[in-house]
């Protein structure tokens, strides 16, 4: 099992923010569409939520 890590920072206080995610597969591929609209909860109380818009031009 691979353990794939993300990280940001609370929009309100500034703290990083860390998510783990395990990945069963091995292949340690990171698939885009299962990002959208991450969660990072702070514990100042915030959430922060990353949103990935696809276009096309």
């Amino acid at each position: 099992m691979i353990v794939q890590t993300f990280k940001t920072h609370c929009e309100d206080c500034g703290e990083e923010l860390v998510s783990r995610i395990g990945d069963m597969t091995g292949s340690n591929e990171i698939i885009v569409d299962f990002m959208d609209d991450m969660e990072f909860e702070c514990n100042c109380g915030t959430t922060t939520v990353i949103h990935i818009e696809k276009y096309t031009s």
